[in-house]
This record gives structure tokens, sequence and C-alpha cells, in this order.
């Protein structure tokens, strides 16, 4: 009985000397909203718009979090060919391009690399035999890191 209620109050005096880290503790976010093949105005367009009965935006979380709290890039290109797997390879890890297209054979292993085919992620992740697109495999074993993985 006296080990229990020891026990109880050594874990009550943890968590007290605890509370004020947690208390304290805030994340830090990033937040990323990419569109691919969104035209570059479309956002700032809705952004600027007002809603004439309250008088925000029409997007009044992309205003306050993005153009009034954050950064935004309203448009980029890549060297090379602006195909949608290169250019997610490129934001992902601010390296020149290690995926050249979206899809990509290799003559070696004679094995097909399809970027942006969806249908087979679900399919292999609901059988459990495959949790990642094959972007992030290749780059994931040429070692070069991932925006997301930091």
């Amino acid at each position: 009985m006296i080990f229990a209620f020891k026990k109880l109050l050594l874990t009550f005096v943890l968590l007290l000397g605890l509370a004020p880290n947690l208390a304290n503790a805030q994340a830090n976010r990033l937040v990323i909203l990419k569109f691919d093949g969104l035209p570059y105005d479309t956002v700032d367009c809705f952004v600027r718009e007002r809603d004439p009965r309250t008088g925000k935006s029409q997007l009044p979380w992309i205003d306050h979090v993005f153009y009034e709290r954050g950064t935004r890039l309203a448009n980029f290109y890549v060297r090379g060919a602006s195909l949608s797997g290169p250019s997610w390879s490129l934001l992902e890890t601010g390296q020149h391009l290690q995926i050249k297209g979206n899809v990509e054979f290799d003559r070696f292993t004679l094995h097909t690399y399809d970027y942006l085919n969806l249908l087979p992620l679900f399919i292999k992740g609901a059988a459990g035999t495959r949790v990642d697109m094959p972007g992030v495999e290749v780059l994931d074993s040429l070692g070069v890191p991932l925006l997301l993985d930091a």
C-alpha cells in the first residue's frame, strides 16, 4: 500500500515538474501547399477578391497564413523539362534534378518508374507492400533528403 502511494506521488511530482515545459512547448510548423497546373495568378485573384458581406478575402486563411504572416512563391520554373515529377523533386530537395521525367525506364533492371501513378500506391499500400511513391524511394536510395523529412 505504501509502495503504491509512493509510486503515485513520484508520478505526480514528475508530471508537476514537466508541466511548465509542456505549457511553454510550441510546435514549429511549416505549411506548404503545392498545386500542379494551377495558373499562378488564380490564388492571388481569389485572395484579393473580397466578400461584400464580411469584407474579408474569399480565401481568408490563405490570406492570413501565407500573405500576412508567411511567404509565398508566385511561380517557378525548373531547369529542363517542365514536368510534374521533376518539378516535385526540385521543390522537395532543393537540388539539381535526380528525377528527369514523369516516367523513367531503367534499362539495367528493366524496371519502369511511374512517378505520378497513384493507383499502384493505393493497391500496394492496402496490401501492406508499399508505403511510398517511386519518386520518394528513388531519392531515398540516392541519399537525397526531402523537405518533408526535415
